[in-house]
């Protein structure tokens, strides 16, 4: 009997995390669901329409359905509920219809032309939300030129007319124009969500913090160490996660107080922090967003891409280093205190460094191998997932459903 309540408290446990998580994150269902399909069709891939269609329903129904302050008008909230059931029917119909519609590519019926357009209005809405008006503004001006452009005078841009099915067409139908199902949302679908996984991953599992604690232990106590120790951990971690807002999130909370107290006034600390973790998404083997969609327009294998960007990133670094050194000098800034200094002797035993070194260089590894990104990705999220069983970071259910929330907060921001 003893035995039988011992099996049975766990799962328990493990059912009260996950409805007290699925309480405080009202998405967590959406971004639960989001994470096990990206995993899951690197098993068993759908058809490209059919899942970069699910793909968006999920990140668009994340993105309309973000929680509003609580001081918020209630008309914004139904139309938020509005543009989720609206996503719903553009994407399910793309879903459900995927075949039907590629036989009938340049020929649009009816309901796929209203369908498009009101994707085509769901994505500006979403672009708007997700990156603020500006990028979406330069939308609609380069929409409108599309389709009033005929009216231009020749010479000054004119344009052969465009009725609105080859427009349906372009823009929302055929996945090889690079429209809303196009290339950009491939990279986004196949790579890069599994890499905010994987950053993600490993800092729920505290190799952030080694990273940090060998750099510290590393530059900590030199002149301007504290600034050091911020420009090589944002290198290091940016090279992960490829995220400017993530590196400064990480290092910055550590750093720019070491920083202000060792001699750095407030706005350099927090200018040599804005520029290291900015150079977070030049420095390989991740590079963000960019690097992916580079690979992706140029057709080269991803190792080609790294290539061409380690030198220029590492000299990037190099010259941040030495404007901190030379500012250090100049204003008499100290090294940190040896008492806040981690040994290195102490860091280097914590098992949390073999979460990072060993998926890091795994999936260095495999891209050095020419092997796809998305392949190497997956094996180190594998390695990490397993190896953090032996640490004392290991992963426990809370820790799993944190690492998902955040990677589909972070993957869907809310402007």
């Amino acid at each position: 009997m003893e035995s039988k309540d011992k099996m049975k408290k766990p799962a328990e446990d493990a059912k009260a995390v996950l409805f007290a998580w699925l309480k405080e994150n009202p998405l967590a269902p959406v971004f639960l669901v989001l994470t096990a399909y990206v995993i899951y069709n690197f098993f068993r891939p759908l058809p490209p329409l059919q899942g970069r269609a699910l793909f968006l329903l999920l990140v668009f129904v994340s993105l309309f359905l973000r929680p509003r302050p609580a001081d918020s008008s209630r008309i914004l909230r139904v139309i938020d509920y509005f543009l989720a059931a609206a996503a719903v029917v553009v994407f399910v119909y793309s879903i459900i219809y995927h075949e039907d519609l590629a036989y009938r590519l340049g020929e649009p019926t009816n309901d796929d032309i209203a369908i498009a357009l009101l994707g085509i209005i769901l994505a500006i809405e979403g672009t708007r939300r997700g990156m603020g008006n500006a990028l979406s503004i330069v939308i609609c001006i380069f929409l409108a030129y599309f389709i009033f452009g005929h009216h231009i005078p020749v010479g000054y841009g004119y344009h052969v007319e465009f009725d609105i099915g080859e427009m349906a067409n372009a823009l929302f139908l055929d996945i090889q124009l690079d429209g809303i199902f196009g290339l950009s949302t491939y990279v986004f679908f196949k790579y890069i969500f599994l890499f905010f996984l994987y950053g993600n991953l490993l800092m729920a599992t505290n190799a952030s913090i080694f990273i940090m604690d060998f750099i510290r232990a590393l530059v900590g106590t030199r002149r301007g160490g504290a600034a050091m120790a911020s420009v090589t951990g944002s290198g290091a971690l940016g090279s992960i996660s490829g995220m400017a807002m993530g590196n400064v999130m990480i290092t910055g909370v550590v750093t720019i107080p070491l920083m202000k107290r060792t001699g750095f006034k407030p706005w350099v600390a927090a200018g040599v922090e804005a520029a290291a973790s900015s150079g977070g998404q030049i420095m390989p083997p991740v590079m963000g967003a960019v690097s992916f969609l580079m690979m992706a327009f140029l057709g080269l294998p991803y190792v080609r891409i790294i290539q061409a960007a380690i030198v220029p990133a590492l000299l990037f670094y190099l010259a941040i280093l030495a404007s901190v050194y030379f500012y250090s000098i100049r204003v008499g800034a100290t090294g940190i205190a040896r008492s806040e200094v981690p040994q290195m002797k102490e860091v280097l035993t914590r098992r949390e460094g073999l979460t990072f070194l060993l998926s890091f260089l795994s999936l260095l590894g495999l891209i050095i191998a020419k092997k796809s990104p998305m392949y190497a990705v997956m094996c180190a999220i594998g390695i990490a997932f397993v190896v953090s069983f032996f640490t004392p970071s290991r992963l426990n259910v809370k820790k799993i459903l944190g690492v998902v929330n955040e990677t589909g907060t972070g993957f869907t921001p809310a402007n």
